[in-house]
C-alpha cells in the first residue's frame, strides 16, 4: 500500500452535529478501526437513542454561516500550503478535496476547528456550540482521475442547496 504521501489529494467530508446519526435512513457507518468499517442499517430506535444523547439541538448552517466555513476553510488551506480542489459548505455537510503534505485526518480537525472558531467570533453560532460530528469520512486519492472524478462530484451533483 503507498503511503499518503503519494496520494494525489483526500476527499474528506463531515457532517454538521446531529445532522447524520447512526440508524439514519439515509444509512451510516460505524468504523471499528481504518480497516474495519461496518455499514449499518435504517434503526428508528438507535437513531432516537442518539438523538436523546446529543449535547445541543442538531447544527443546520445558513447561508452566512456557510460562507463562513468556506472562507475559513481556504484560509486555513492556504496557511498551511495545501491545495484546494474543490469545496462544498452544505447545510449539514462539507465536502472537500485538498491535496496535502500530512495525512488527512490532520486536515479535517484543522480545519473543523478552525471553521468552529470563525463561527464563533462572529457570532454565527453559540459559543457553546457542538459544530461538527466527532470524525469524518477521508478517502485518499490516488489517480488523476480519481481526483477529476471526486472534484466533478463535489461541484454539480450535491443539488441546491435550500438555504
Amino acid at each position: 500500500m503507498p503511503s499518503y504521501a503519494e496520494a494525489l489529494a483526500y476527499f474528506i467530508t463531515f457532517t454538521c452535529h446531529g445532522t447524520r446519526l447512526h440508524g439514519d435512513e439515509r444509512g451510516s457507518v460505524h468504523r471499528r478501526s481504518r480497516e474495519d468499517v461496518v455499514e449499518l442499517e435504517p434503526n428508528i430506535a438507535r437513531r432516537e437513542s442518539g438523538a436523546r444523547r446529543l449535547k445541543g439541538e442538531p447544527v443546520t448552517l445558513g447561508r452566512e454561516q456557510r460562507a463562513s466555513v468556506d472562507a475559513a476553510t481556504r484560509e486555513t488551506c492556504g496557511f498551511h500550503g495545501w491545495q484546494v480542489k474543490a469545496l462544498n459548505v452544505r447545510t449539514n455537510h462539507v465536502h472537500l478535496v485538498v491535496a496535502s503534505d500530512v495525512v488527512p485526518d490532520c486536515v479535517m480537525t484543522t480545519v473543523k476547528a478552525w471553521a468552529t472558531t470563525c463561527l464563533k467570533k462572529q457570532g454565527l453560532i453559540a459559543p457553546d456550540a457542538d459544530v461538527w460530528t466527532r470524525g469524518g469520512s477521508t478517502r485518499y486519492l490516488w489517480r488523476e482521475d480519481d481526483v477529476s472524478e471526486v472534484v466533478w462530484y463535489v461541484l454539480n451533483r450535491q443539488g441546491p442547496d435550500l438555504i
